[in-house]
């Protein structure tokens, strides 16, 4: 009998302790709402009553830890990234779940055309609906963002690119792709040694 009454009271000072167990409430920050590609997303925990946690990130890999941060692809073509949080009271037997998202953009690259040779000052090029032009010539590479360059900043992907010469007639005009690769640059010389037309 005194053993029955031992479980007894047990079992009510667990089903006690069960019931005083706090409902968690589940929630979190972002650093940020809209990121590059490349860049870290900082979460913050702002869970209030909760003992452990599981994180759920935008790849489907989990983490325990109380505050987390993720990685962004640095070749991503944007959209959006997906978090969850999932708060659980000391026992386990309590949860909330708190969801969020981040904005990201693709990383800007950048590409440089340039010229060299003597007698050409002016070459409008043309990427899209963007036209930049060529003011003077170079002796070398001038690398990427340089003055009287033609320079452009795009997203990444392949593009098809025109250049025509405005100093001489008949002009010559040049054909050609170019590759944007996410946060490089690209340069590319415009090879015009006899000012006819050319196709590269």
């Amino acid at each position: 009998m005194k053993n029955s009454n031992f479980f007894i009271i047990i079992s009510c000072i667990a089903i006690f302790f069960t019931a005083c167990q706090k409902e968690p409430s589940a929630d979190f920050t972002t650093d940020k709402t809209t990121y590059i590609a490349g860049e870290t997303v900082i979460l913050n925990n702002t869970s209030i009553d909760a003992d452990s946690y599981e994180w759920t990130m935008p790849d489907s890999q989990t983490s325990s830890s109380k505050n987390v941060s993720f990685i962004t692809d640095a070749t991503g073509s944007g959209g959006s990234l997906n978090f969850k949080l999932t708060a659980y009271s000391k026992n386990q037997k309590k949860s909330d779940n708190a969801s969020k998202s981040v904005t990201l953009q693709a990383a800007i690259g950048k590409a440089t055309f340039w010229n060299k040779y003597a007698e050409s000052y002016r070459i409008q090029v043309t990427i899209g609906t963007q036209g930049e032009i060529i003011n003077s010539n170079n002796t070398i590479s001038p690398g990427c963002d340089a003055f009287n360059c033609a320079n452009f900043e795009l997203q990444p992907g392949t593009y098809s690119y025109t250049a025509i010469d405005l100093d001489w007639t008949p002009a010559g005009t040049w054909t050609g792709t170019i590759v944007i690769n996410p946060a490089g640059c690209t340069t590319i010389e415009l090879i015009d040694p006899e000012k006819s037309i050319k196709t590269l």
